[in-house]
């Protein structure tokens, strides 16, 4: 049994990385002499040369530019090893280096008329986050996620989504069937009911979400009733750490759960959108105004005057988008999650120590604590 050489690129320099096969490897696309040209030293190019032999796999060549393409041609096995001649280290493509298909660039960057440029940042329709990491929905329907992962949370599945929220350590999200998918921390959250959905609302350990026919369905831990909501059609929903709240058809909101701080008992009016945190909860009244109730140790049950047109409560702070599109905050600021980046935004949603949002132009951008990279959108 003979041993391959295929290229990886996981850092500064090119490598070939050792694989098991029958025969060597059938590359069969040359290198191109800009790349020869790139990766010259000395007026010669090293490049890593195919051989036959089990022990003795490849040889290091030092060739002239024309030789290292005439090389690569002639001996698909052959690559370019800057600087490696064992092939045991680790490089990709920096930026401004000469790129195609046979030589990708790096991490962060992408190949555009032959030259390894900073790729564009993912664009999206929607933003969730959690305690520990983010994730949102990407403009071609897919979810991307970032920061912690230890339980799955930053790992979602395959397939489009219209709509997503992140609990504590899971996230949830609509597919484009209406069905509901969720997955982290692999406790009875993470295993929704069958049936169709417009809205999901990711908690603690719960989630609660409005079946597209009006009425509720909660799954998850069900500490002082956070999992049993009321029955009767709603026109949105909220979970928090253990409880949740809904709007009536009539506008007016009923919550349900843990009361320890008052956070299930919502004031009288009428309201178009509503958030729960820990042990707080805010809502937007019918005029664009916020009213919150519960724990206000930190200030995030004292909204401004503002008008606003949506709303995300995080742990132990609140944000929202105001009517010009720009986001304000309210709320504990230890880690700067209370203290917005200025813009235009199409959504928002406050975790733990961050908070992210979409721009109107679709850019997904975040604020606040880092340390897991849950503030490090794509």
């Amino acid at each position: 049994m003979n041993t391959s050489f295929k290229i990886q690129l996981v850092g500064p320099l090119l490598l070939c990385a050792c694989t098991t096969s029958n025969e060597l490897s059938t590359t069969s696309t040359a290198l191109t002499e800009a790349q020869c040209d790139y990766f010259e030293a000395n007026g010669r190019v090293q490049i890593c040369h195919a051989t036959s032999s089990g022990s003795h796999p490849y040889v290091v060549l030092r060739v002239a530019d024309e030789a290292c393409v005439a090389a690569h041609v002639d001996h698909p096995g052959d690559y370019v090893a800057v600087g490696d001649p064992t092939c045991g280290g680790g490089g990709c493509l920096p930026q401004e280096a000469p790129c195609d298909d046979t030589l990708p660039c790096c991490d962060g960057m992408t190949c555009a008329a032959g030259t390894c440029v900073a790729a564009p940042p993912v664009t999206g329709t929607g933003v969730a986050a959690g305690n520990l990491h983010t994730c949102g929905i990407t403009s071609t329907g897919n979810v991307v996620c970032w920061g912690n992962d230890a339980i799955g949370q930053s790992s979602p599945p395959a397939g489009a989504f219209i709509a997503i929220d992140a609990g504590a350590y899971h996230s949830c999200a609509i597919a484009s069937d209406g069905t509901v998918a969720c997955w982290g921390s692999g406790g009875e959250e993470t295993s929704p009911p069958s049936g169709t959905f417009s809205q999901v609302s990711a908690g603690g350990m719960h989630n609660c979400g409005l079946r597209t026919d009006g009425t509720l369905a909660c799954w998850g831990n069900d500490y002082q009733g956070a999992s049993t909501p009321p029955s009767g059609t709603y026109l949105d929903v909220a979970a928090g750490a253990f409880n949740g709240c809904a709007i009536k058809p009539d506008q007016t909101l009923t919550c349900w759960g843990d009361n320890y701080e008052s956070q299930s008992s919502p004031p009288p009016g009428t309201f178009v959108d509503v958030c729960a945190g820990e042990y707080h909860a805010c809502a937007i009244r019918t005029d664009g105004t916020v009213v919150c109730w519960g724990y206000n140790g930190y200030g995030q049950a004292s909204p401004p005057s503002s008008s606003f047109v949506e709303l995300t409560c995080g742990v132990w702070n609140t944000c929202g988008i105001r009517t010009d599109g720009a986001i304000e905050c309210w709320g504990r600021n230890n880690a700067g999650q209370s203290s917005p980046p200025a813009g235009a935004f199409q959504d928002v949603s406050a975790g733990d120590e961050h908070a992210c949002a979409t721009t109107t132009s679709g850019t997904f951008v975040c604020w606040g604590g880092n340390m897991y990279g849950q503030s490090s959108p794509p």
